[in-house]
């Protein structure tokens, strides 16, 4: 892990860059992937460097054809690269590299790290780089998100391979883009541009900066009123979803205040509640003398009836007399015997 004092000595080219890639990323982050338009060249050649030599899949006008070649690239004669040249020129050239050239790993960070991608991959980098931090060059692909986390696809590549590839194609003034398969993604790592418009393109290079910068408040604006449509749209779409469930939740509240505004009118207690049910399930012989209420949550009900099978048939059916028990029978001083009952929660 580097000390303090080296993090402190960092350059401002390195602060710069991660900057841009911070910018590219929320720009890319903003707009809706299928809004995305691609400009590219009718042709497309994709160079596959595979273990044992090189594979080579170039499409043109809507037909591909595969070439295949046994000897590594490195070993190739003026004859290989006179057909690979011939296949690259005017078309749109991807150098794809494989394992071992590249690994390729995934890292899990934060949610919140999602606007410092590359410098929260950058902690981590001394952990999973198979080398040393400063002999790779690595890049990372569109983070996705997997259980509240980001979860960012990390490729990384020997800085001296990558060199060498780069100086190789400038030598021969092959335009092409050096990028390696992590999982089903294509991530870039080199651009080798063609000398001639590079060297053309020096002199415009602080117009083309002046125009980046100016065009961050347009491209901010319009970020924010892409965002802002989106946000309505879903906000709509959730309105839509809860708008039952909250009349619903309307409807009880107002049945709550409603029962507690008839509450003082009517005086309903449980005395009188389990008083109207005993009415409706007592035989018309039956009468009740008493019920009382013990602190320990016990009910105590006293009652005249001629027959204790018929009333012990009807209190046990009663769900206002849990655990009901039989505790008292006596003659009554009338026609009739004189019951006592227990009930307990």
């Amino acid at each position: 892990m580097p000390s303090l004092s080296e993090a402190v000595q960092s350059n401002l080219a390195g602060m710069i860059k991660d900057a841009w890639h911070w910018w590219v990323d929320e720009l890319r982050n903003i707009l809706p992937r299928d809004s995305l338009v691609h400009f590219a060249q009718s042709a497309r050649t994709d160079v596959w460097l595979t273990r044992t030599g090189v594979e080579v899949e170039h499409v043109a006008g809507g037909i591909g054809r595969r070439f295949a070649n046994d000897v590594p690239l490195e070993a190739f004669e003026d004859k290989d690269w006179e057909q690979l040249a011939e296949l690259m020129r005017g078309s749109r050239v991807r150098v794809i590299l494989q394992p071992p050239r590249v690994y390729a790993t995934q890292v899990r960070l934060p949610a919140a790290a999602r606007t410092r991608l590359r410098h929260a991959v950058a902690l981590q980098l001394q952990e999973f780089s198979p080398l040393e931090p400063d002999r790779v060059d690595w890049a990372v692909g569109r983070p996705k998100i997997d259980g509240g986390q980001l979860a960012v696809d990390v490729l990384l590549a020997k800085r001296s391979d990558l060199d060498g590839l780069q100086a190789l194609f400038e030598g021969l003034e092959l335009p092409c883009q050096i990028c390696g398969l992590a999982g089903e993604d294509l991530i870039p790592l080199r651009s080798v541009r063609d000398p001639a418009q590079w060297r053309f393109q020096i002199p415009r290079n602080w117009l083309i900066v002046a125009g980046l910068l100016a065009s961050i408040p347009f491209t901010t604006l319009a970020g924010a009123a892409a965002l802002g449509w989106s946000n309505a749209a879903e906000v709509k779409t959730l309105q839509e979803q809860v708008e039952p469930k909250l009349a619903l939740e309307r409807d009880l509240h107002g049945n709550e205040a409603l029962r507690a505004a008839l509450a003082p009118l009517t005086k309903i207690s449980a005395a009188s509640m389990l008083l109207d049910d005993l009415a409706a399930r007592l035989p018309h012989a039956a009468y009740v003398k008493a019920v009382r209420y013990q602190r320990d949550g016990t009910t105590e009900l006293d009652l005249v009836a001629p027959d204790p099978d018929i009333v012990a048939g009807a209190l046990e059916l009663d769900p206002l007399l849990p655990n009901l028990t039989q505790v008292g029978q006596t003659p009554a001083r009338d026609n009739g015997i004189a019951l006592s009952y227990r009930a307990s929660r």
